[in-house]
C-alpha cells in the first residue's frame, strides 16, 4: 500500500506532538533554589574568562570552552532555526499553529522557554537550547578576577574581586516542628494547648549572595620578614527575617490553626567591611645563637550591618499585612564576626629547636547552635595563650609539644542578652606530647 505523503506527514507530527508533550528541554531536574533564578543567555557564558575559550583549559576542572563547542558542534545550538524550515511551517500548519517559532508548544523543545519574567537582558529565545536549559539560569553566576602586581623586588599589591554565595547551614534547612505541653496544666482546649510552638529551620532558605573586594599589600624586607596591610568589603544580598504565619494541623480529628514563627530569607543589603595588618620580623641581624629570634603579630577590624534578629524576641513580620513587629532585644551581627581578631607571638628557631609563645584575642561573635534552630548566643571576648616545641631528632623523626589555653580562660556564651549566661565551660590548660615519623 502507498502512502499518501499529506497524510503521513500530518498524522507523523500528531504522533510526535501527543510524545513529547510531556517532554521538553528544561525536562532534566533542577535543584529547586536555582529554578528560580533568571535565565541571562548564552552569550553571558559567551567571553574569555568564562565558558567562550579557543581552547580547552588544561589547569582547570572545566575546560572553559563549553560554549564554542556548543555553537559549532552541538545541534541543540540549532534547535530554534529548524523551525524555520518548510518542513516545519508544514507540521505547525496541520496542527493549526500559525506560527511555529512562536508557539509554546514547539518552543517548549526547540528552545530554552522560559517565562519573561525569567530571562535577563541577553537572553535571546532564537539562541535555541542553551546551557541554561539544562544547567539552570546563570542569575547567580560567581565570577572572579585576581591581578598580583609586583611593584618593586620588595612591595606587591594584589587585587581580588569576586562575587560568592553562601549557603545556609544544613540544619538551618530542617522542616521540624517542636510543641511544648506542660503535662501539669488543664488547657480548655487543643489549640491552647499546643500555642508555643518552635520552629527548628525552612527548606526554602535561599543562599546569601555577595560582591567583595579584597586590597592588598605585602612589603618583604628578608627572607624571614615581611609587613601587609589588607582592605576588605563585601556586599550582601540579602538576609533573613522571622515571619509570623498561620499553620493548621489535624490532631484527633479537628483543625487546629496557631501562629509560629518562621525563619525565612529576605532582600535586605548589607556590608562587610575592614582592615587586616600583619608583620613578622627575624632578628638575623644579631650573633649566634639569638639570630633565631622573631616576632609575629596580626590584627584584624571589621564591621558590619548585617542584622540577625533573635528566634523569639526578635522583630516579626506579618506574611499577611507585612507589617514589622519591634522585637524585645537588639539584634546580633552575622554568625562569626568578631570585630577585633589580634594574635602575637615570640620564636626562636636554631638548628633542630623550634619555641613559640603564641596570644589570641577574639572579641565577642554571635555563634549559630549545630542542629535545630534557637535565639541568639554570643560568646563573650576572650585571650587565649599557648606554647608550642618542637625537636628535630633526624631526617625522619621529630618530636613536639604542646601546650593550650595556659592561662586557663573561661568560655563564657550569653542568651539571648549579654550579661544573661547561659554556659560557661571551663577547659584549663591542655598539655599534648607526640612523635612524628617520616618514611
Amino acid at each position: 500500500m502507498a502512502w499518501r505523503r499529506s497524510a503521513f506527514s500530518k498524522k507523523s507530527a500528531l504522533w510526535m506532538v501527543a510524545a513529547l508533550m510531556g517532554v521538553s528541554a528544561r525536562a532534566l531536574a533542577i535543584e529547586p533554589g536555582i529554578a528560580d533564578y533568571k535565565h541571562m543567555g548564552v552569550a553571558s557564558c559567551a567571553t574569555s574568562v568564562c565558558h567562550g575559550k579557543l581552547a580547552p583549559a588544561t589547569d582547570k576542572d572545566v575546560a572553559l570552552n563549553e560554549y564554542r563547542i556548543w555553537q559549532q558542534e552541538d545541534r541543540h545550538a540549532q534547535a530554534y532555526r529548524t523551525l524555520e524550515l518548510p518542513e516545519s511551517k508544514r507540521i505547525a500548519a496541520n496542527l493549526g499553529l500559525p506560527n511555529a517559532t512562536a508557539a509554546k508548544i514547539c518552543l517548549d523543545c526547540h528552545a530554552d522557554n522560559v517565562p519573561a519574567d525569567k530571562r535577563g537582558p541577553k537572553f535571546q529565545i532564537s539562541d535555541g537550547v542553551g546551557c541554561e536549559a539544562c544547567h539552570g539560569g546563570s542569575e547567580k553566576w560567581l565570577p572572579s578576577f585576581n591581578l598580583a602586581a609586583d611593584m618593586t623586588d620588595r612591595l606587591k599589591l594584589r587585587l581580588g574581586l569576586f562575587r560568592a554565595m553562601s549557603r545556609p547551614d544544613p540544619e538551618d534547612l530542617g522542616a521540624g516542628r517542636i510543641f511544648s505541653v506542660d503535662s501539669s496544666v488543664s488547657y480548655n482546649s487543643v489549640a491552647e494547648a499546643i500555642r508555643n510552638v518552635t520552629v527548628t529551620g525552612n527548606p526554602a532558605l535561599e543562599p546569601l549572595m555577595s560582591w567583595n573586594v579584597d586590597l592588598s599589600a605585602e612589603y618583604y624586607l628578608n627572607r624571614d620578614s615581611m609587613f601587609s596591610a589588607g582592605l576588605f568589603y563585601k556586599k550582601f544580598q540579602g538576609g533573613f527575617e522571622n515571619v509570623l504565619i498561620n499553620e493548621t494541623y489535624e490532631i484527633g480529628g479537628q483543625s487546629v490553626t496557631v501562629p509560629v514563627v518562621v525563619p525565612q530569607t529576605s532582600d535586605d543589603e548589607s556590608e562587610i567591611y575592614g582592615i587586616e595588618l600583619t608583620g613578622a620580623y627575624r632578628f638575623s641581624m644579631l650573633l649566634a645563637p639569638f639570630d633565631g629570634l622573631g616576632v609575629k603579630a596580626s590584627y584584624s577590624y571589621a564591621d558590619s550591618t548585617f542584622e540577625t534578629q533573635d528566634l523569639r524576641l526578635g522583630d516579626q513580620q506579618n506574611a499577611v499585612t507585612g507589617e514589622v513587629a519591634p522585637g524585645l532585644i537588639a539584634p546580633v551581627d552575622i554568625f562569626g564576626l568578631s570585630k577585633h581578631v589580634a594574635s602575637g607571638s615570640v620564636y626562636y628557631e636554631i638548628g633542630p629547636v623550634e619555641l613559640q609563645l603564641i596570644g589570641k584575642y577574639r572579641s565577642s561573635y554571635y555563634q549559630q547552635f549545630v542542629g535545630a534552630a534557637s535565639q541568639n548566643r554570643v560568646v563573650r571576648d576572650a585571650t587565649v595563650i599557648d606554647f608550642r616545641a618542637s625537636y628535630k631528632v633526624t631526617d625522619g623523626l621529630s618530636l613536639t609539644f604542646q601546650g593550650s589555653n595556659l592561662n586557663n580562660e573561661p568560655r563564657v556564651e550569653d542568651m539571648p542578652i549579654p550579661g544573661s549566661v547561659r554556659e560557661v565551660h571551663l577547659y584549663g590548660p591542655r598539655y599534648y606530647l607526640g612523635a612524628r615519623y617520616r618514611f
